[in-house]
């Protein structure tokens, strides 16, 4: 039920983050993204304590969590010259699976140092989400690509 949920949520998120990344620019969308990313991670880390809450708190994290892909198919694409544009997108969004699948390992150990019980679990994932607020620091040192032809060669 949880991933059906979630799903929901990530086909309203991606289509809202694609329509910023189309008007505002794919840095803003960027931002916006990671930006609900965190937040609705937090609440659901920290908000969620009854069952009924899945039905309106699971949707907006597959919002928030998964949205930024949309953007990432459309901005990174547009970060790199033909030659590279495949090679450079994977590498990317590769490099972030590598670091996120260390985020399991990271949460155990942080429950673990705070009690290993529930509540140290939920501030466990709050602080290995603060992980996201770290991209929107670097996007004011990347390019602005929207309305910009791709760049070649």
């Amino acid at each position: 039920m949880a991933l059906l949920l979630q799903n929901v949520g990530a086909f309203f998120g991606m289509t809202v983050m694609t329509k910023i990344a189309q008007v505002k620019g794919r840095r803003i969308a960027f931002a916006l993204a990671l930006l609900a990313s965190f937040v609705t991670t937090v609440l659901v880390f920290k908000g969620m304590h009854h069952f009924s809450q899945i039905f309106w708190m699971i949707p907006l994290m597959g919002f928030g969590q998964l949205g930024v892909f949309a953007v990432y198919a459309i901005y990174l694409p547009e970060l790199f010259p033909t030659s590279l544009r495949s090679t450079g997108t994977s590498f990317c969004y590769n490099f972030g699976r590598v670091i996120a699948a260390t985020a399991p390992f990271t949460i155990g150990q942080i429950t673990r140092s705070l009690g290993g019980n529930i509540d140290g679990f939920r501030t466990a994932g709050v602080w290995v989400s603060l992980v996201l607020l770290l991209g929107i620091l670097v996007l004011p040192f990347l390019p602005e690509t929207k309305d910009k032809p791709l760049p070649e060669e």
